[in-house]
């Protein structure tokens, strides 16, 4: 048997992949267990095992279903180090049907018939012909090929059915043929009539041509092709037509001879037309314009009015016809009231006896100016009342003069100097792109530029250098985002998305995982009741060690190991839980990478490539879902670390580096997308944890120090350091899925000692505690990969 300790894996590869078919089979807690199963990759090595304890391996077994021989090697790797060593020969060659049996000290190779065979040379398999029972051995073959590679070697000549050489040659009036180098006609091929198809002749050929290119000839009947339109015809045109006087002979006639035919014709039918001058009241002349005389309208041949009492005239604005006015538009247009008469003398106006205080609407104070002359000011019992603000108007006070000497000449209330004493400011303080005021001082303010009409998001450029300030806000009406700026330091702004807060709503979302075999499957947890189903949507390739990230509409998935690592990149659209691929790609294949956020990229740092573990930081922008490897790399190479954010970093926690678990913390800044090892590091190395988080810390949750432990630990965003909080999972976890609402952290399933585990637990942030939620995933998880939205 072969024995393997905690993490150490059991590799192979094919020269095809996915014809040769293995099983693995072991001793585990003293029960004979099949570990694993598949068909094996062009990949060498591919793990097909990883022990998660000490266990014993009783046998492989290796099987060619290819319909040809195909190479194989098995390795086992310790500690799975990156440094395989070989079970088997190297390259060993497994015939068609062939399978090998390996127990750890004996290899053996059954043929198709499921005969054991004790050596692999050549010369030492014999073949027995079933017809003649004759033992044929692989002497006797070479000998028989030898025989015939002469034989085929003496045959220089070379004998084919049809001599090489061709030449053409004429049998007959009616018939052609096809000569060798031999001198005889090989085949003969008739002339073609119009009935059978053969050899064209050159009369053939001369017909052709003649007819190709035939022209109409002068005074003959033959056929013409299509003929064009003209909409109006000019006097040079021509019209066809046969000459009844030369035999019906086609000719030609231009437009001018038609027309002078036509009216030598229509003259001798119609006489000419001579239109007569009138005369009297209307005249013409030589038919020209009809005149009416002078005074030659009298009033009989007018038209009647339509009633009695109108004049004659125009009331309706502008120019145009005479209308009939009646007695009432006339008074209005001439401004008199009905009834007014304007015969009264001014004796029989004085005979009214009309007194001042008896006209309507007149008051005592609107006397005759010489009645009042000396008593309006000074005197008499009539004096004008001053004016009154905002009342009845009157005479100027001393005071109200003493206002007015005080304004200065040419006054104007917009001057920018009388504004600024007076504390106030003026439009043309503010630009367009500005329009938020801000007061720094007594009578001093400063302008806050805005971006309403934005298309993309703000970054780092977008600084004190562009006039943003602190407190900027910038609108994205594209993607319908809100951003605020919080540091406007020229090449290193920080802007704030507050359209949202931490991309929470309701749901968190497990994809993906190993339940003994990949899986597909997307659950959800639903934060309100903390209840967990399989929904609808699945994702388009199972996935193992992928990484999730999630933007306010999607979450996505992120490379993943299905048979052998990938780089594919799948959404999970919120809004209606389906899911695709989408077209862009992950630079590199990922495997036990970590995955962070900020508002609008998702980073996935790390990860497993089949080099080994890597540093590489990649990128997955939002807006257009494209991918690029940037110029930050991580100082350590991780693999099964655990992913966390704050508003402006993304922290990769722990994970597992060439040697061993490693407890280091190192930091991704979004803003210029740079990568550091901060001071403070975890109190236990993890390897596999889940990683959740609130508004100020980042939780790490479960992992794999040795054994499964179900440690939480905090990283505090403020200062980045670390501790061991006094809460711990009810279950120890290994490779679970993390996701978050805005009050609790949730680890969904999970590896633990027993195997597989679909329990949830939930960390609640305000107190730091952790339990055991009714709620369970609806399949077990193990590497599964959460997002929320």
């Amino acid at each position: 048997m072969i024995c393997l300790n905690n993490t150490n894996t059991i590799k192979a590869g094919a020269s095809v992949a996915s014809v040769v078919d293995y099983s693995i089979h072991g001793l585990v807690s003293g029960a004979f267990t099949v570990l694993a199963s598949g068909q094996l990759s062009d990949t060498d090595p591919s793990v097909l095992y990883t022990a998660a304890e000490n266990i014993s391996i009783v046998s492989v077994t290796f099987v060619n279903t290819h319909s040809a021989a195909v190479d194989i090697n098995f390795y086992i790797d310790a500690l799975n180090a990156g440094s395989p060593r070989r079970l088997i020969p190297k390259n060993l060659t497994l015939g068609v049907g062939y399978s090998l049996h390996f127990d750890g000290q004996r290899c053996s190779i059954l043929n198709r018939s499921g005969a054991l065979l004790s050596t692999l040379a050549a010369e030492a398999i014999d073949i027995i012909i079933a017809d003649a029972g004759d033992i044929i051995t692989a002497v006797n073959v070479e000998d028989a090929l030898q025989e015939n590679r002469a034989a085929i070697d003496l045959n220089t000549a070379k004998d084919t059915n049809v001599p090489t050489a061709l030449s053409t040659g004429t049998v007959g009036a009616s018939t052609y043929g096809i000569t060798s180098d031999g001198g005889a006609d090989d085949v003969v091929i008739a002339a073609a009539t119009n009935a059978v198809s053969g050899v064209a002749t050159a009369s053939h050929i001369s017909a052709i041509e003649a007819n190709t290119s035939a022209n109409h000839t002068q005074n003959t009947d033959t056929n013409l092709g299509a003929i064009g339109t003209k909409a109006t015809p000019i006097d040079a045109d021509k019209v066809i037509q046969r000459d009844s006087a030369d035999s019906d002979v086609i000719k030609t006639s231009s437009w001018t001879q038609i027309k002078s035919f036509l009216k030598t014709y229509f003259d001798t039918l119609y006489n000419n037309y001579v239109h007569p001058n009138h005369s009297g009241d209307v005249t013409s002349v030589a038919d020209g314009v009809q005149t009416i005389a002078d005074g030659a309208v009298t009033y009989a041949k007018m038209q009647n009015t339509t009633q009695t009492d109108v004049i004659l005239g125009r009331d309706t604005a502008g120019s145009g016809i005479i209308e009939e006015i009646s007695p009432a538009d006339i008074r209005t247009m001439i401004n008199v009231e009905d009834g007014s008469t304007a015969d009264q003398t001014k004796g029989d106006i004085d005979g009214l006896g009309l007194s001042h205080d008896s006209l309507v609407d007149v008051s005592s104070d609107d006397h005759h100016a010489q009645t009042h002359a000396t008593t309006h000011v000074t005197g008499g019992a009539d004096v004008i009342a001053n004016v009154i603000a905002a009342g009845n108007s009157g005479l100027m006070t001393g005071s109200d003069k003493t206002k007015l000497n005080g304004i200065e000449d040419s006054a104007d209330v917009t001057d920018s100097t009388n504004v600024g004493s007076a504390g106030a400011i003026m439009d043309s303080d503010i630009t367009p792109t500005e329009g938020l005021m801000r007061k720094t001082a007594t009578g001093t303010y400063t302008a806050i530029k805005t971006n309403l009409s934005a298309a993309v998001a703000p970054d780092h450029n977008d600084d004190t250098g562009d006039g943003y300030s602190v407190l900027s806000p910038w609108f994205d009406t594209t993607h319908d985002k809100a951003y605020v700026c919080l540091d406007a330091t020229s090449g290193a702004a920080v802007w704030k998305e507050i359209t949202y807060i931490n991309n929470i709503t309701s749901k968190g979302y497990s994809l993906g995982g190993d339940t003994g075999s990949y899986t597909a499957v997307i659950e959800d947890l639903i934060f309100a009741d903390e209840t967990s189903q399989t929904i609808t949507a699945t994702l388009d390739t199972a996935k193992r060690y992928a990484v999730g990230v999630n933007s306010s509409i999607k979450g996505y998935v992120l490379g993943g190991y299905t048979g052998s690592y990938t780089n594919v990149i799948e959404d999970l659209i919120f809004a209606d839980e389906t899911s695709q691929t989408i077209t862009a790609t992950l630079d590199t294949a990922k495997y036990g990478a970590v995955g962070v956020n900020s508002s609008i990229k998702g980073y996935i740092l790390g990860g497993y490539t089949s080099g080994g573990n890597t540093a590489v930081i990649e990128d997955l922008i939002f807006i257009d879902e494209t991918s690029q490897a940037i110029s930050a790399t991580l100082d350590a190479a991780k693999r099964y670390a655990v992913g966390v954010n704050s508003s402006g970093k993304g922290y990769s926690l722990g994970g597992y580096t060439s040697d061993e678990n490693t407890a280091v913390i190192e930091d991704l800044i979004f803003a210029d997308e740079t990568s550091q090892t901060i001071t403070a590091t975890l109190d236990t190395a993890k390897h596999g944890a889940v990683g959740v988080n609130s508004s100020i810390k980042g939780y790490v949750l479960g992992g794999n120090t040795g054994s499964y432990t179900n440690v939480i630990e905090d990283l505090i965003f403020a200062d980045e350091t670390s501790q061991a909080i006094s809460a711990t999972l009810d279950t120890a976890k290994y490779l679970g899925a993390g996701v978050s609402s805005a009050t609790k952290g949730y680890v969904m399933g999970g590896g633990d000692s027993g195997g597989y585990t679909n329990v949830i637990e939930d960390l609640i942030f305000n107190d730091e505690t952790s339990q055991l939620i009714t709620a369970t995933l609806d399949i077990a998880k193990k590497n599964g990969c959460g997002v929320n939205d």
